[in-house]
């Protein structure tokens, strides 16, 4: 039975339960879905903030504004209204991938299971590919996908850029406080070993800058995202099924990029990201005594008190 045919069948209807039973009967569920959503959300709340900071930038130009005020305009904005949109982007990317190749991986274990099978629960021996899967450090579990559903070997590109996400989401959620050390130089720890911190993969540290993430850090998060996505689901020969109506016949509505509003092009989001890294490099030139001057500025004002 197809959902056409259950929303014809009314609510009151003594069938109606059974019919939605049936339907969902052997499907998956999964937070992959809203997982998409959210992350186009903040792509899109990223890209209007971005946006309108780069007007603000031209804007102070015409009117011959310091850039040293410029710069602190910017840097406010940014860390009220730009950096969580851009994180957000990038960390909902990362926990999408990974809900996404559990998913083709179970889907690819019950490939051949019918519907009915699949309602009656996990079978044993499922149960032991899948913990044998989530026991694998993240980019085997993507050399694994590949292996299973394509016999391929990740492509080059895809298996850095996965690698390069991947140590970016555990800086964030596992890193180490930095300890700058005389030298002028950073330290981390980890476990009961030192080493110092040295620049490595396609992310920034957050601790790094006022405006460590810039938009197109978020164009290559999703891009990574509809890239695996477009190897394991949709290109996939013979066709995995993930046993949705709606992901089955509209894989292409997976695609992160795919489903953003019409009149948002890849060009309009290449160009945006092209705009701010101008901006940014701009506002960056700033000298540091002007900043310094700007704060001693800010500081005598804020020090300054009314005589009754």
């Amino acid at each position: 039975m197809k959902f056409d045919d259950i929303i014809k069948i009314s609510s009151n209807d003594p069938t109606y339960k059974d019919a939605v039973r049936k339907y969902l009967e052997g499907q998956y569920d999964s937070n992959w879905y809203f997982l998409i959503h959210a992350i186009r959300s903040n792509l899109l709340h990223a890209g209007k903030v971005t946006y309108k900071l780069i007007k603000i930038q031209e804007q102070t130009k015409t009117n011959d504004q310091r850039r040293v005020e410029t710069l602190f305009t910017i840097n406010m904005h940014y860390s009220y209204f730009l950096s969580g949109p851009l994180l957000g982007t990038i960390l909902f990317t990362s926990a999408a991938l990974e809900v996404f190749l559990r998913m083709c991986m179970r889907a690819f274990w019950e490939q051949e299971s019918p519907p009915k099978k699949r309602g009656r629960g996990v079978q044993d021996d499922l149960l032991k590919k899948i913990d044998e899967f989530d026991k694998l450090a993240a980019n085997q579990k993507l050399k694994r996908a590949y292996e299973s559903l394509l016999e391929e070997e990740v492509p080059t590109e895809i298996n850095e850029g996965f690698k390069s996400l991947i140590a970016f989401r555990n800086n964030c959620y596992h890193s180490d406080p930095i300890l700058i050390k005389s030298t002028g130089t950073h330290e981390e720890t980890r476990g009961r070993h030192k080493r110092e911190v040295t620049y490595r993969g396609d992310y920034p540290f957050l601790w790094s800058g006022n405006r460590p993430l810039a938009f197109r850090h978020a164009l290559q998060a999703i891009r990574l995202h509809d890239a695996i996505v477009k190897d394991l689901l949709i290109r996939h020969a013979p066709k995995i099924y993930l046993h949705s109506d709606l992901h089955d016949e509209h894989p292409e509505d997976s695609l992160i990029e795919h489903g953003l509003p019409m009149g948002i092009s890849s060009d309009d989001l290449d160009q945006l990201a092209d705009d701010w890294d101008a901006v940014d490099k701009q506002i960056d030139a700033v000298p540091d005594e002007d900043q310094r001057a700007f704060l001693k500025d800010i500081k005598r004002k804020v020090t300054l008190r009314s005589v009754d």
